[in-house]
Protein backbone atom coordinates (compact mmCIF):
# COMPACT_ATOMS: atom_id res chain seq x y z
CA UNK A 1 0.00 0.00 0.00
CA UNK A 2 2.36 2.38 0.90
CA UNK A 3 4.65 1.80 -2.64
CA UNK A 4 1.32 2.53 -4.44
CA UNK A 5 0.39 5.42 -2.90
CA UNK A 6 3.90 6.59 -3.41
CA UNK A 7 3.78 5.33 -7.04
CA UNK A 8 0.51 7.20 -7.49
CA UNK A 9 1.93 10.51 -5.95
CA UNK A 10 4.91 10.46 -8.47
CA UNK A 11 2.78 10.54 -11.37
CA UNK A 12 0.58 13.25 -10.45
CA UNK A 13 3.92 14.50 -9.51
CA UNK A 14 5.12 14.36 -13.02
CA UNK A 15 1.89 15.20 -14.49
CA UNK A 16 1.56 18.83 -12.45
CA UNK A 17 5.21 19.40 -13.37
CA UNK A 18 4.84 18.70 -16.80
CA UNK A 19 1.81 21.27 -16.68
CA UNK A 20 3.87 24.02 -14.45
CA UNK A 21 6.82 23.97 -17.03
CA UNK A 22 4.62 23.71 -19.97
CA UNK A 23 2.95 27.12 -18.66
CA UNK A 24 6.37 29.13 -18.43
CA UNK A 25 8.35 28.82 -15.25
CA UNK A 26 10.61 31.60 -15.29
CA UNK A 27 11.51 33.21 -18.39
CA UNK A 28 10.37 31.08 -21.64
CA UNK A 29 12.76 30.38 -24.21
CA UNK A 30 12.63 28.74 -27.69
CA UNK A 31 12.40 25.15 -28.29
CA UNK A 32 15.42 23.41 -28.22
CA UNK A 33 16.87 26.37 -25.88
CA UNK A 34 14.46 25.42 -22.93
CA UNK A 35 15.36 23.80 -19.99
CA UNK A 36 13.05 20.30 -19.08
CA UNK A 37 12.86 19.15 -15.69
CA UNK A 38 14.02 15.71 -15.34
CA UNK A 39 13.49 12.87 -12.38
CA UNK A 40 15.16 10.23 -11.10
CA UNK A 41 13.95 6.83 -12.38
CA UNK A 42 14.73 5.81 -8.84
CA UNK A 43 12.16 7.66 -7.86
CA UNK A 44 10.21 7.44 -10.37
CA UNK A 45 9.87 3.08 -10.14
CA UNK A 46 9.53 3.46 -6.54
CA UNK A 47 12.95 2.01 -5.59
CA UNK A 48 13.94 6.21 -4.30
CA UNK A 49 10.95 6.77 -2.55
CA UNK A 50 12.33 7.07 1.10
CA UNK A 51 15.85 8.64 -0.11
CA UNK A 52 19.20 7.33 1.33
CA UNK A 53 18.28 4.71 4.30
CA UNK A 54 21.50 4.37 6.59
CA UNK A 55 22.82 0.92 6.77
CA UNK A 56 24.39 -0.50 10.11
CA UNK A 57 26.43 -3.08 10.58
CA UNK A 58 25.38 -6.20 12.17
CA UNK A 59 26.13 -9.28 13.28
CA UNK A 60 24.14 -12.71 14.24
CA UNK A 61 24.42 -13.62 17.97
CA UNK A 62 22.73 -15.62 20.52
CA UNK A 63 21.33 -14.30 23.49
CA UNK A 64 22.56 -16.52 25.86
CA UNK A 65 25.80 -17.65 26.23
CA UNK A 66 28.09 -19.84 29.25
CA UNK A 67 31.67 -19.45 29.70
CA UNK A 68 34.49 -20.92 31.51
CA UNK A 69 37.62 -19.31 33.08
CA UNK A 70 40.48 -21.06 34.18
CA UNK A 71 41.20 -22.09 38.22
CA UNK A 72 44.47 -19.85 39.35
CA UNK A 73 47.74 -21.32 38.44
CA UNK A 74 46.05 -24.31 36.73
CA UNK A 75 46.97 -25.30 33.31
CA UNK A 76 45.37 -27.19 30.34
CA UNK A 77 46.19 -30.71 29.39
CA UNK A 78 44.33 -31.32 26.45
CA UNK A 79 41.36 -29.18 24.86
CA UNK A 80 38.71 -31.50 22.91
CA UNK A 81 36.93 -28.24 20.96
CA UNK A 82 37.46 -26.11 18.20
CA UNK A 83 36.30 -22.47 17.50
CA UNK A 84 32.85 -23.33 15.63
CA UNK A 85 32.37 -26.65 16.86
CA UNK A 86 28.70 -27.98 17.88
CA UNK A 87 28.73 -29.15 21.80
CA UNK A 88 25.89 -30.56 23.82
CA UNK A 89 25.44 -30.46 27.74
CA UNK A 90 27.94 -32.36 29.21
CA UNK A 91 30.13 -32.61 26.11
CA UNK A 92 34.21 -32.35 27.57
CA UNK A 93 35.74 -29.34 26.45
CA UNK A 94 39.23 -29.60 27.68
CA UNK A 95 41.38 -31.10 30.43
CA UNK A 96 43.71 -29.28 33.14
CA UNK A 97 47.13 -30.86 33.69
CA UNK A 98 47.14 -32.81 36.90
CA UNK A 99 51.07 -33.71 37.01
CA UNK A 100 51.47 -31.32 39.17
CA UNK A 101 48.23 -31.81 41.45
CA UNK A 102 49.91 -33.76 44.07
CA UNK A 103 52.50 -30.72 45.20
CA UNK A 104 49.42 -28.25 44.51
CA UNK A 105 47.55 -30.14 47.04
CA UNK A 106 50.04 -30.41 49.46
CA UNK A 107 51.03 -26.24 49.14
CA UNK A 108 47.41 -25.84 49.49
CA UNK A 109 46.79 -28.03 52.66
CA UNK A 110 49.62 -26.95 54.25
CA UNK A 111 48.34 -22.85 53.80
CA UNK A 112 45.14 -23.84 54.93
CA UNK A 113 46.22 -25.12 58.10
CA UNK A 114 48.58 -22.17 59.06
CA UNK A 115 45.70 -19.68 57.74
CA UNK A 116 44.01 -22.13 60.42
CA UNK A 117 46.25 -21.53 63.09
CA UNK A 118 46.82 -17.98 62.66
CA UNK A 119 42.99 -17.10 62.89
CA UNK A 120 43.23 -19.47 65.94
CA UNK A 121 45.49 -16.61 67.56
CA UNK A 122 44.40 -13.95 66.47
CA UNK A 123 41.06 -14.99 67.94
CA UNK A 124 42.60 -15.49 71.06
CA UNK A 125 44.13 -12.00 71.05
CA UNK A 126 40.96 -10.41 70.19
CA UNK A 127 39.32 -11.76 73.39
CA UNK A 128 42.27 -10.20 75.50
CA UNK A 129 42.62 -6.51 73.89
CA UNK A 130 38.71 -7.26 74.42
CA UNK A 131 39.30 -7.67 78.40
CA UNK A 132 41.81 -5.43 78.63
CA UNK A 133 40.04 -2.46 76.39
CA UNK A 134 37.10 -3.23 78.80
CA UNK A 135 39.35 -2.45 82.03
CA UNK A 136 41.39 0.19 80.74
CA UNK A 137 41.12 3.54 83.11
CA UNK A 138 39.67 6.62 80.90
CA UNK A 139 42.99 7.76 80.13
CA UNK A 140 44.29 4.64 78.53
CA UNK A 141 40.21 4.05 76.69
CA UNK A 142 41.10 5.40 73.64
CA UNK A 143 44.18 3.53 72.63
CA UNK A 144 43.16 0.51 73.84
CA UNK A 145 39.90 0.42 71.41
CA UNK A 146 42.30 1.11 68.66
CA UNK A 147 44.55 -1.53 69.54
CA UNK A 148 41.29 -4.02 69.60
CA UNK A 149 39.63 -2.64 66.11
CA UNK A 150 43.22 -3.54 64.28
CA UNK A 151 43.29 -6.93 65.35
CA UNK A 152 39.72 -7.48 64.85
CA UNK A 153 40.42 -5.99 61.23
CA UNK A 154 43.28 -8.53 60.92
CA UNK A 155 41.12 -11.11 62.48
CA UNK A 156 38.37 -10.61 59.48
CA UNK A 157 41.05 -10.60 56.97
CA UNK A 158 42.55 -14.15 57.83
CA UNK A 159 39.18 -15.24 57.96
CA UNK A 160 38.78 -13.99 54.48
CA UNK A 161 41.90 -15.58 53.11
CA UNK A 162 41.25 -19.11 55.10
CA UNK A 163 37.86 -19.65 53.02
CA UNK A 164 39.22 -19.05 49.71
CA UNK A 165 42.31 -20.85 50.32
CA UNK A 166 40.10 -23.79 51.47
CA UNK A 167 37.48 -23.26 48.57
CA UNK A 168 40.71 -23.77 46.46
CA UNK A 169 41.96 -26.91 47.86
CA UNK A 170 38.56 -28.54 47.50
CA UNK A 171 38.50 -27.67 43.35
CA UNK A 172 41.97 -29.33 43.57
CA UNK A 173 41.14 -32.14 44.98
CA UNK A 174 37.84 -32.72 43.01
CA UNK A 175 39.60 -31.74 39.97
CA UNK A 176 42.34 -33.97 40.45
CA UNK A 177 39.79 -36.93 40.57
CA UNK A 178 38.09 -35.79 37.34
CA UNK A 179 39.92 -33.18 35.54
CA UNK A 180 37.49 -32.55 32.52
CA UNK A 181 35.63 -29.46 32.24
CA UNK A 182 32.08 -30.15 30.65
CA UNK A 183 29.50 -27.96 28.60
CA UNK A 184 26.65 -26.84 30.51
CA UNK A 185 24.46 -25.65 27.99
CA UNK A 186 23.74 -27.44 24.02
CA UNK A 187 25.15 -24.72 21.70
CA UNK A 188 28.60 -23.63 19.58
CA UNK A 189 31.89 -22.80 20.63
CA UNK A 190 32.77 -18.97 19.85
CA UNK A 191 36.03 -18.26 21.64
CA UNK A 192 38.86 -20.18 22.99
CA UNK A 193 41.44 -17.91 24.82
CA UNK A 194 44.51 -19.89 25.81
CA UNK A 195 47.29 -16.96 23.85
CA UNK A 196 50.33 -18.49 26.42
CA UNK A 197 49.28 -22.23 24.66
CA UNK A 198 51.55 -23.35 21.65
CA UNK A 199 48.79 -25.14 19.97
CA UNK A 200 45.85 -22.32 19.84
CA UNK A 201 46.04 -23.18 16.19
CA UNK A 202 45.49 -26.52 16.22
CA UNK A 203 41.88 -25.68 18.16
CA UNK A 204 41.09 -22.63 15.86
CA UNK A 205 42.12 -19.68 18.46
CA UNK A 206 41.48 -16.51 18.63
CA UNK A 207 41.56 -13.71 21.11
CA UNK A 208 38.02 -12.25 21.53
CA UNK A 209 38.78 -8.51 22.79
CA UNK A 210 35.28 -9.03 25.49
CA UNK A 211 36.56 -12.79 26.47
CA UNK A 212 39.83 -11.43 26.85
CA UNK A 213 38.55 -8.70 29.25
CA UNK A 214 36.10 -11.25 31.33
CA UNK A 215 38.57 -13.38 31.94
CA UNK A 216 36.95 -16.63 30.48
CA UNK A 217 38.77 -19.31 28.91
CA UNK A 218 36.26 -20.66 26.71
CA UNK A 219 32.98 -19.19 25.29
CA UNK A 220 29.77 -20.93 24.25
CA UNK A 221 26.80 -19.85 22.64
CA UNK A 222 23.86 -21.47 22.90
CA UNK A 223 21.86 -22.43 20.14
CA UNK A 224 18.57 -20.97 18.93
CA UNK A 225 16.62 -18.17 18.50
CA UNK A 226 19.33 -15.83 17.03
CA UNK A 227 19.75 -11.77 17.59
CA UNK A 228 21.23 -9.11 16.37
CA UNK A 229 23.86 -7.70 17.38
CA UNK A 230 24.50 -3.45 15.61
CA UNK A 231 26.44 -0.81 16.50
CA UNK A 232 25.44 3.15 15.63
CA UNK A 233 26.93 6.12 15.71
CA UNK A 234 26.02 9.42 17.83
CA UNK A 235 25.51 10.73 14.52
CA UNK A 236 22.52 8.48 13.32
CA UNK A 237 21.32 7.42 16.66
CA UNK A 238 18.31 9.28 15.94
CA UNK A 239 17.12 7.22 13.07
CA UNK A 240 16.77 3.73 16.03
CA UNK A 241 14.62 3.71 18.55
CA UNK A 242 12.89 0.64 20.61
CA UNK A 243 10.19 -1.41 18.63
CA UNK A 244 11.56 -0.10 15.25
CA UNK A 245 10.64 -1.95 12.55
CA UNK A 246 13.85 -3.56 10.09
CA UNK A 247 14.82 -5.01 7.05
CA UNK A 248 18.22 -7.40 7.76
CA UNK A 249 20.12 -7.86 4.56
CA UNK A 250 22.36 -10.48 3.50
CA UNK A 251 26.11 -8.56 2.70
CA UNK A 252 26.81 -10.82 0.66
CA UNK A 253 23.40 -11.53 -1.31
CA UNK A 254 21.16 -8.19 -0.95
CA UNK A 255 18.54 -10.19 -2.44
CA UNK A 256 17.97 -12.17 1.26
CA UNK A 257 16.29 -10.34 3.45
CA UNK A 258 14.71 -10.66 6.93
CA UNK A 259 12.30 -8.74 9.43
CA UNK A 260 12.52 -7.87 12.61
CA UNK A 261 12.42 -4.84 15.03
CA UNK A 262 14.32 -3.07 17.50
CA UNK A 263 14.18 -4.70 21.21
CA UNK A 264 17.43 -2.73 22.70
CA UNK A 265 19.24 0.52 22.48
CA UNK A 266 22.05 1.38 24.91
CA UNK A 267 23.02 4.94 25.12
CA UNK A 268 24.17 4.66 28.54
CA UNK A 269 27.87 4.15 27.85
CA UNK A 270 29.80 3.60 24.10
CA UNK A 271 30.83 0.43 22.71
CA UNK A 272 33.60 2.78 21.83
CA UNK A 273 34.68 6.29 20.99
CA UNK A 274 35.90 7.47 17.24
CA UNK A 275 39.91 7.62 16.95
CA UNK A 276 40.51 8.02 13.90
CA UNK A 277 40.91 10.95 11.27
CA UNK A 278 37.70 9.87 9.74
CA UNK A 279 35.06 9.02 12.53
CA UNK A 280 35.35 10.50 16.07
CA UNK A 281 31.93 10.02 16.99
CA UNK A 282 31.08 7.30 19.65
CA UNK A 283 29.49 4.54 18.98
CA UNK A 284 26.28 2.49 20.53
CA UNK A 285 24.97 -0.96 20.17
CA UNK A 286 21.56 -2.22 19.64
CA UNK A 287 19.68 -5.59 19.45
CA UNK A 288 17.50 -6.67 16.83
CA UNK A 289 14.75 -9.31 17.46
CA UNK A 290 14.13 -11.27 14.33
CA UNK A 291 10.51 -12.30 12.88
CA UNK A 292 12.19 -15.40 11.59
CA UNK A 293 16.56 -16.08 11.48
CA UNK A 294 15.51 -18.95 9.49
CA UNK A 295 18.68 -19.39 6.83
CA UNK A 296 20.74 -16.94 8.92
CA UNK A 297 24.10 -18.44 10.73
CA UNK A 298 25.72 -17.51 13.85
CA UNK A 299 28.31 -15.33 13.58
CA UNK A 300 26.97 -14.22 10.04
CA UNK A 301 27.57 -10.69 9.16
CA UNK A 302 24.40 -8.57 8.26
CA UNK A 303 23.09 -5.00 7.18
CA UNK A 304 20.18 -3.47 9.28
CA UNK A 305 17.84 -0.70 7.86
CA UNK A 306 15.32 1.13 9.60
CA UNK A 307 11.97 -0.14 7.42
CA UNK A 308 10.47 3.00 5.60
CA UNK A 309 8.93 0.62 2.73
CA UNK A 310 12.04 0.94 0.89
CA UNK A 311 11.15 -3.06 -0.10
CA UNK A 312 7.67 -2.73 -0.22
CA UNK A 313 7.25 -3.33 -4.16
CA UNK A 314 8.20 -7.08 -5.61
CA UNK A 315 7.71 -5.96 -9.26
CA UNK A 316 10.74 -6.59 -10.70
CA UNK A 317 12.80 -4.89 -13.02
CA UNK A 318 12.31 -0.91 -13.57
CA UNK A 319 8.59 0.43 -14.03
CA UNK A 320 7.74 4.26 -14.96
CA UNK A 321 4.76 6.41 -15.53
CA UNK A 322 3.18 5.47 -19.41
CA UNK A 323 3.26 9.47 -19.81
CA UNK A 324 6.81 9.49 -19.79
CA UNK A 325 6.88 6.77 -22.75
CA UNK A 326 6.74 7.83 -26.27
CA UNK A 327 5.39 5.58 -28.77
CA UNK A 328 6.25 6.14 -32.45
CA UNK A 329 3.80 5.20 -35.76
CA UNK A 330 6.78 2.44 -36.78
CA UNK A 331 6.36 1.03 -32.74
CA UNK A 332 9.44 1.77 -31.41
CA UNK A 333 9.69 3.13 -28.11
CA UNK A 334 12.03 5.44 -26.35
CA UNK A 335 12.25 7.92 -23.51
CA UNK A 336 14.02 11.45 -23.17
CA UNK A 337 17.36 11.19 -21.06
CA UNK A 338 19.19 13.42 -19.52
CA UNK A 339 22.83 12.49 -20.94
CA UNK A 340 25.01 15.23 -19.76
CA UNK A 341 23.11 17.72 -19.09
CA UNK A 342 20.97 17.32 -22.25
CA UNK A 343 17.88 15.82 -23.49
CA UNK A 344 18.60 12.45 -25.51
CA UNK A 345 15.65 10.07 -27.27
CA UNK A 346 16.79 6.44 -26.10
CA UNK A 347 15.37 3.35 -27.16
CA UNK A 348 13.93 0.95 -24.56
CA UNK A 349 12.25 -2.42 -24.73
CA UNK A 350 8.93 -2.42 -22.72
CA UNK A 351 7.58 -5.79 -20.52
CA UNK A 352 4.52 -5.77 -18.50
CA UNK A 353 2.11 -3.01 -18.37
CA UNK A 354 -0.20 -1.92 -15.18
CA UNK A 355 -3.06 -0.50 -15.86
CA UNK A 356 -4.40 0.47 -12.42
CA UNK A 357 -1.00 2.45 -11.48
CA UNK A 358 -0.58 3.73 -15.23
CA UNK A 359 2.60 2.08 -14.94
CA UNK A 360 4.53 0.41 -17.88
CA UNK A 361 8.16 -2.12 -17.02
CA UNK A 362 11.40 -1.24 -18.70
CA UNK A 363 12.95 -4.71 -19.42
CA UNK A 364 16.08 -2.55 -20.91
CA UNK A 365 17.16 0.51 -22.21
CA UNK A 366 17.34 2.60 -18.73
CA UNK A 367 19.30 1.97 -15.20
CA UNK A 368 17.49 3.21 -11.62
CA UNK A 369 20.28 6.00 -12.29
CA UNK A 370 18.93 7.51 -14.75
CA UNK A 371 16.83 10.75 -15.41
CA UNK A 372 13.82 11.62 -17.46
CA UNK A 373 11.94 13.84 -18.53
CA UNK A 374 7.97 13.85 -19.47
CA UNK A 375 7.83 14.54 -23.75
CA UNK A 376 5.42 16.66 -25.28
CA UNK A 377 4.71 20.29 -24.41
CA UNK A 378 7.44 21.82 -25.23
CA UNK A 379 9.80 19.19 -23.93
CA UNK A 380 11.81 17.35 -26.57
CA UNK A 381 15.04 16.26 -27.92
CA UNK A 382 18.04 18.37 -27.65
CA UNK A 383 17.34 20.65 -24.67
CA UNK A 384 18.92 20.85 -21.11
CA UNK A 385 17.54 19.06 -18.71
CA UNK A 386 17.73 19.66 -14.64
CA UNK A 387 16.43 18.06 -11.72
CA UNK A 388 16.08 21.46 -10.13
CA UNK A 389 12.61 22.58 -10.52
CA UNK A 390 13.21 26.42 -10.07
CA UNK A 391 15.63 26.03 -12.70
CA UNK A 392 13.04 24.66 -15.45
CA UNK A 393 11.88 26.55 -18.33
CA UNK A 394 9.68 25.28 -21.75
CA UNK A 395 7.49 26.77 -24.51
CA UNK A 396 4.79 24.99 -24.85
CA UNK A 397 4.10 26.28 -27.92
CA UNK A 398 7.61 24.91 -29.17
CA UNK A 399 7.82 22.25 -31.95
CA UNK A 400 9.29 18.52 -31.05
CA UNK A 401 7.65 15.94 -29.08
CA UNK A 402 4.12 17.02 -29.54
CA UNK A 403 3.34 13.83 -31.93
CA UNK A 404 5.03 11.74 -29.51
CA UNK A 405 3.48 12.14 -26.75
CA UNK A 406 -0.11 12.23 -28.04
CA UNK A 407 1.52 8.66 -29.59
CA UNK A 408 2.07 7.59 -26.14
CA UNK A 409 -0.78 8.77 -24.92
CA UNK A 410 -2.53 6.25 -27.30
CA UNK A 411 -0.74 3.70 -26.54
CA UNK A 412 -1.34 4.23 -23.12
Amino acid sequence: MKMKAFIRAAAAAAAAASLLFSAGCGSAAASKSGTAYVESVATLSGKGLVGEVNKFAGVIESPESWSCSLRDGAKVAQVFVQVGDEVKAGDVLFAYDTSNDAALIEEADIEVQRLQASVAKLQKSVESLTAAANAASAENKEAALIDLENEQLSLKKENVELANKTKELESLKANSQDPNVKSEIDGVVTAINDASSTDNMDYGYYDDTEQSASGAYITIKKVGDFQIKGEVSELNISDLYVGAPVVVTSRTDSSKRWTGKVSKLQTGEPDSSGASTVDYSSKYPFYVTLDSDEGLMLGQHVYIEVDKGQYNDDREGIWIPTAYLITEASGGSFVLVDEGGVLKKRAVTLGSRDAELSQVQITSGLSLSDKIAVPGNGVSEGMKATSNAAEAAVDPDADGAEEDNAAAEGEA
